[in-house]
């Protein structure tokens, strides 16, 4: 594959060697499958497969098969600089607006010079389907369709008469192409005719007796909800479907291929756009796939798919989860669903779901590719909600909590990709809009890397995308230890801490404080201000920035460059404004003024809640008073589940070791905002994927944490998972953690090393030290004793 297949890994590329040894083996898990009766009537039903750039919803379908398909730089709009020029000029206005208490007038002002241009972003596109129509139809027997999250390969295997069919689907990414085999267990059984269609203007024609090929191009469109204009041409692409072998007869036409009397098919699907960076458009998508598929021509089925097997297998099989089965495993997946969400318990399912998310992170989230946006990357729409865009202020970094803990480390590289794609765009903003040096991203951003206020000011007038963001650095180095990677990410964290030494202000109690700014997606209601939004020092902001600037302090030590600039900012984040807890509530404050009120109590959003995830400063046992505010906090306004809620409130429950309402939150996920084929729905059903990336994440969280210096053991286990097991998560500080435990009690713990350092390991009231050496390991009984 040439450099220009797929997007160049750049410089935070992630290797192989920062894996440790694993306790887990290869053999079967029944986890590992999910499975159906009967095919998918719904694309909330299809199993979806992805190699980060390719992803596809496969339906299972007996007499016309449909596979919808996805590529991740099919997108809206093209290359286009947001930011709206000399909107550093009202600021100063802005800022004595809101000293004065006049924040309508302020947020007004800031709207119409500060905001990006055109105000609302692009969206991620459906790219087309395939359409595979038998010859023969009836009434299959022994139908079942399953996905094999081991392996990544979806099949279908039904009986009609007596034939068996089987098909088999998966999505290579060491060879990125996605592969649909056929085969039937009598000769001459097969007979389909394909077809591509795409709802983008295309057309199909014959590239050589074997290969259909199928051109298209996103068009311009007029504005649409949180959609902006583009009157320029769109992206060009490519899709190409070949027969690389069958038995049978093989036909081309521009109406599409057919294959005739075969006993066994295997198709290669290859997609591309035109697409070669945010700022570049003119690739040539026939001489990507032209090039995909030259490099597989030698590669026949069964070497095709070991070599996708030994690429994906050894990723998943990283982490084992076992929650003890719920009765009989091979019961359907959708009917296990069913049963929860009437009120069963089912830890197997769970279980399930957690090895889902790691798996859809594998499928969407590969070195080179996009990061995983709200979707992931499966969309079938023209118009996916939100977008489908990476939303900064918690989707997409949610999506990625997971990616450490759940030793994933290489799936985190295209977040770090797409950062550094936004120092660019994001110089010009800091420059433009605040006059600040360094490099600002505010709470949206698309493929075409946008850093301006999206939508308007009242939503997105919110500077702190690069500071969030940037702390994932860190914390990848600090879950690695792989000091190269810090010494290359240092810049990056160098250059958006400068954006905050420049933009920070004094309050009137001495206090660094950001302004104008927003507590996320939040208002406050003052006297005279039904529906107040721009402020000065949000609690969120500052929790966010104490993380960051932490983060950058120990970079710089570790790395021993930039001295001077590491005290600067040791003297401005020990003099940042302090979270605090309201006097009377006993709740956090959102906001600095204690009289303010949020608008809404019940919608989900807690901007507040950052320091106790993913954030660190809240901790029951580091910060008790933080805690219980938090807690109060959370109790009178965080019981709300569904997608990104779920991925919050879950994961805000196990960093408060509360195993009760941990397990409650659980069954509310999996009972109300779990669709049929385990992808996570908000309230009105709409697919967003962060809610399985948060659930995953959350269950690491429950059985160890790391965060506030210590390896913790157990501190949410919820009473319905009295027994289990896992291996291979992963703890800040070079480590990995296997767990055994009975009857609610902890039995057994392994802790192994890719470091040289202390270990402080904290089951209960129980503590101990561990000397760790590279590569070495303990063993611990429950009693924290060696074994």
């Amino acid at each position: 594959m040439n450099a220009k297949t797929t997007t160049t890994l750049r410089r935070f590329t992630l290797g192989i060697a920062l894996l440790l040894p694993s306790a887990a083996s290869f053999a079967a898990d029944p986890v590992a499958k999910i499975h159906y009766a009967k095919p998918a009537e719904s694309w909330s039903e299809a199993l979806p497969i992805g190699n980060g750039r390719l992803g596809a919803m496969v339906f299972g379908k007996v007499d016309e098969e449909r596979i919808q398909m996805n590529e991740d730089t099919l997108w809206t709009g093209g290359p286009h600089d947001y930011t709206r020029p000399g909107g550093a000029k009202v600021l100063p206005e802005v800022r004595k607006l809101i000293s004065q208490g006049k924040y309508k007038d302020a947020l007004l002002l800031a709207d119409q010079h500060m905001s990006g241009s055109p105000q609302s972003q692009q969206a991620y596109q459906s790219f087309a389907d395939l359409f595979l129509k038998f010859e023969g139809s009836g009434e299959p027997a022994d139908y079942r369709r399953s996905l094999d999250m081991a392996s990544g390969i979806a099949t279908t295997r039904y009986k009609l008469g007596n034939v068996t069919y089987t098909r088999e689907v998966f999505a290579s990414f060491p060879d990125q192409i996605i592969v649909v085999h056929l085969s039937s267990d009598q000769p001459g059984a097969i007979s389909f005719s394909a077809r591509l269609e795409s709802p983008h203007p295309h057309e199909a024609s014959k590239g050589s007796d074997d290969t259909l090929v199928m051109n298209g191009q996103v068009p311009a469109h007029e504005a649409a909800a949180l959609l902006g204009p583009w009157d320029k041409p769109g992206t060009r692409f490519e899709a190409r479907l070949r027969v690389a072998h069958s038995d049978g007869k093989v036909s081309v036409s521009e109406k599409g291929l057919s294959v005739a009397k075969a006993s066994e098919v295997t198709l290669h699907y290859a997609a591309a756009t035109a697409f070669e960076n945010f700022k570049d458009v003119s690739g040539d998508p026939a001489a990507k796939n032209q090039a995909i598929l030259k490099a597989v021509e030698d590669i026949n089925r069964h070497n095709l798919r070991e070599r996708h097997v030994a690429d994906h297998q050894p990723l998943f099989e990283r982490v084992r989860l076992d929650l003890g089965t719920s009765g009989d495993d091979s019961i359907p997946t959708d009917e296990r669903l069913r049963a929860v969400q009437s009120g069963k318990d089912d830890p197997f399912l769970a279980a399930q779901v957690f090895q889902f998310g790691r798996y859809l992170m594998m499928a969407s989230s590969r070195p080179g590719s996009q990061p995983a946006n709200l979707q992931g990357i499966w969309n079938q729409d023209l118009r996916p909600a939100w977008g489908s865009k990476w939303t900064i202020n918690i989707n997409a970094p949610m999506n990625y909590w997971l990616a450490e803990s759940c030793n994933l480390s290489e799936c985190h590289e295209p977040l770090f990709s797409l950062l550094e794609d936004l120092r660019e765009p994001g110089r010009t903003t800091a420059r433009e809009v605040y006059d600040c040096d360094g490099f600002v991203v505010h709470h949206n951003t698309d493929l075409w890397r946008a850093t301006a206020v999206d939508t308007n000011f009242y939503f997105g007038g919110w500077p702190m995308g690069a500071a969030w963001l940037s702390t994932h650095l860190w914390e990848h180095y600090d879950f690695t230890r792989d000091k190269e990677f810090l010494e290359k990410a240092w810049p990056t964290m160098r250059e958006a801490a400068e954006f905050f030494v420049d933009f920070l202000i004094k309050d009137e109690n001495g206090h660094w404080v950001t302004s104008p700014s927003i507590s996320f997606e939040q208002s406050f209601v003052t006297e005279g201000e039904p529906d107040g939004r721009v402020c000065a020092g949000p609690t969120m902001d500052m929790m966010i920035l104490r993380k960051f600037f932490a983060g950058c302090i120990g970079a710089s030590k570790a790395i021993g460059k930039d001295e001077d600039f590491r005290k600067q900012l040791v003297s401005i984040r020990d003099n940042l404004a302090p979270t605090k807890i309201h006097p009377d509530t006993g709740r956090l404050q959102e906001w600095r003024n204690p009289d303010w009120k949020p608008a809404y109590t019940h919608d989900g959003q807690l901007a507040h809640l950052w320091g106790l995830c993913p954030g660190s400063e809240i901790s029951p046992v580091t910060s008790p008073d933080l805690a219980t505010a938090a807690e109060k906090t959370l109790r009178r306004r965080g019981f709300r589940y569904g997608s990104w809620t779920s991925g919050k409130s879950l994961n805000y429950w196990a960093r408060l070791h509360d195993s009760e309402e941990y397990g409650k939150g659980i069954d509310s996920h999996l009972r109300g905002h779990t669709l049929p084929n385990l992808l996570s729905s908000f309230d009105n059903g709409l697919f967003q994927i962060d809610g399985n990336f948060g659930m995953t994440a959350s269950v690491a969280e429950s059985l160890m944490q790391s965060h506030a210096g210590v390896i913790d053991l157990l501190p949410a286990l919820p009473p319905a998972w009295s027994s289990g097991s896992v291996s291979g998560l992963r703890a800040r500080g070079g480590f990995e953690v296997d767990l055994s435990w009975s009857q609610g009690k902890l039995t057994k713990v392994t802790i192994r090393s890719k470091t040289e350092a202390t270990c402080k390991v904290r089951y209960g009231d129980r503590t101990t030290s561990l000397e760790t050496k590279n590569g070495g390991s303990h063993t611990l009984d429950g009693q924290l004793a060696p074994l």
